[in-house]
């Protein structure tokens, strides 16, 4: 997988056994790491290593996690690179611009077990990254026109596969089904999704109530701040 880098930069030791002092492995797979960036960045890691627990010995540490991509999107940050959660690396401050696509929808899903990930081994500033983009990566897999299927799928995937562990990205999905109600409203589809993902019906309404014009509602609680970042070149998805 390519890696692209600046010359002296932590991305140049991604993946990397030069000075490397601790292997991570997840899966099947073995990466080479080195102490002294991974606790920069995850208090999950500092704590493992400063600690007396029998892991801070060890020459390799599991990574216990579902997702063996969301495993490498999570070093690959620590090292200041974005992982596209397929085949290839970028720095972070690349916008990632999504479409409504197999592709697109898998790489919101992807997002979702990336911020799962990051959660569990306590990586703050992927945690907030994910947060403040969500919103617009989802309103990059709404189709043209007619009933989101892609937003269906990753809405599953937020509150069946993940349940409780990806609670905080239910906002920035609730809020921007509550500005397409009145479309969506005499759709089967769509009631059958509010069927099978009840939760979300009990979210939609609340948000409502307390919102209350849909029109305004994804402004709200998406809690974007896209429209103050600074430009940055854009990748496709």
């Amino acid at each position: 997988m390519a890696v692209i880098g600046m010359a002296g930069s932590l991305s140049e030791y991604f993946q990397s056994a030069k000075y490397s002092d601790i292997t991570i492995r997840f899966g099947t797979v073995e990466v080479p790491a080195h102490k002294i960036v991974l606790v920069q960045g995850s208090d999950w890691f500092r704590t493992i290593f400063e600690s007396g627990f029998k892991e801070a010995t060890k020459s390799t540490i599991e990574l216990k996690e579902d997702s063996v991509k969301a495993a490498f999107g999570l070093l690959a940050h620590l090292y200041g690179l974005h992982f596209n959660g397929r085949d290839g690396y970028w720095h972070p401050h690349d916008r990632t611009t999504v479409f409504s696509t197999d592709n697109g929808m898998e790489y919101v899903k992807y997002q979702v077990d990336l911020y799962v990930a990051a959660s569990k081994y306590l990586v703050p500033l992927l945690c907030t990254q994910i947060r403040n983009e969500f919103g617009v990566m989802l309103e990059g897999v709404l189709q043209a026109d007619g009933y989101p299927v892609y937003l269906e799928e990753v809405t599953k995937h937020i509150f069946h596969t993940h349940v409780d562990a990806a609670a905080e990205l239910r906002n920035p999905v609730v809020a921007l089904v509550a500005s397409h109600l009145t479309t969506w409203a005499d759709s089967g589809d769509f009631e059958q999704l509010l069927l099978n993902v009840p939760q979300l019906g009990v979210e939609l309404i609340r948000f409502v109530v307390e919102h209350g014009s849909p029109a305004s509602t994804i402004k709200v609680a998406a809690g974007q701040t896209a429209a103050s970042e600074r430009p940055r070149r854009k990748r496709n998805h």
